[in-house]
């Protein structure tokens, strides 16, 4: 070979062999380097969500409800319910009246839930019923009747302060029928205290309830209520209405007996002209 290629493969060598030191070094140095913290990938099992708290909407679930189911102007319903309505078909039989979470009007009527709370469990749930029933299941067509579900609740608010406090007869509740001068008033317990203040109106007689108004701190001497007033205004429009057709019905009808009679008359008065003229006629013939 010629002596210049045999120089010139030398140093292609070399070159060669050089670039790869250079090369493995440069790797060398760049797996030695650390990848700065502050663009480091984070672990997976470091990273840490803050929990969400998720607060429910609407009242605080509790354990009973009075609530009552409105039909047209006045046909309201009085209930009780612990564990929630259910609005189905199928229909439990019921040992009390007032006691109902499944009434057959529930899928249909205007439903007003007027309280919520606590009863201490089954337990105290039974107790403030037998008391409740003990004291106001004597009153006829108890679902028509506010008063079971007023008790019940205030038998309720005992049975959560002390499990079977309700049925003491020592113990007094809003609902037991006797108004406590010391706790009691209409202002916060008008089931007791209005037939005190209103015996003529709301002291409940003859198996019959008091009105629903007895019920509220005025004890039916205060301005009536908004549902009362749209009552009267109703019936009052009606007797309008009636009374009005009534005359309205007696004037068409001497109306029509004045032109009926006006017509017989003098259909009468040309049937006696015709009469007497008619003789006349026939005695200028005969002469």
């Amino acid at each position: 070979m010629d002596k210049f290629c045999i120089n010139n493969i030398t140093i292609f060598g070399l070159v060669t062999v050089m670039l790869l030191f250079l090369n493995v070094g440069y790797c060398q140095v760049r797996a030695e380097k650390k990848i700065p913290a502050a663009i480091s990938k984070p672990k997976l099992d470091a990273v840490t969500t803050p929990k969400m708290h998720l607060q429910s909407e609407g009242p605080p679930q509790t354990e009973c409800m009075n609530y009552n189911l409105k039909i047209g102007m006045s046909n309201i319903h009085y209930y009780t319910c612990c564990g929630g309505l259910q609005n189905s078909s199928f229909k439990l039989e019921r040992q009390y009246a007032n006691f109902h979470c499944n009434p057959t009007r529930l899928r249909y009527a205007i439903k007003n839930t007027t309280s919520h709370y606590d009863c201490n469990g089954e337990e105290g749930q039974q107790n403030a019923k037998q008391r409740c029933s003990e004291r106001w299941g004597w009153i006829e067509e108890p679902v028509d009747c506010w008063m079971w579900s007023d008790c019940f609740a205030g038998a309720c608010k005992k049975e959560v302060e002390e499990l079977g406090s309700s049925a003491k007869t020592d113990v007094v509740f809003c609902g037991d029928g006797r108004c406590d001068a010391n706790t009691e008033s209409s202002s916060n317990c008008p089931i007791d205290c209005c037939p005190i203040e209103n015996p003529t109106e709301c002291v409940a007689t003859n198996n019959t309830c008091p009105n629903a108004c007895c019920g509220d701190a005025f004890c039916c001497n205060g301005p009536i209520s908004a549902t009362q007033e749209l009552v009267q205004k109703f019936w009052m429009i009606l007797l309008g209405i009636l009374a009005g057709l009534v005359v309205l019905v007696n004037v068409i009808c001497c109306c029509c007996c004045y032109c009926c009679y006006s017509k017989c008359c003098k259909k009468e008065r040309r049937c006696n002209d015709n009469d007497i003229e008619m003789p006349k006629s026939r005695q200028g013939g005969r002469r």
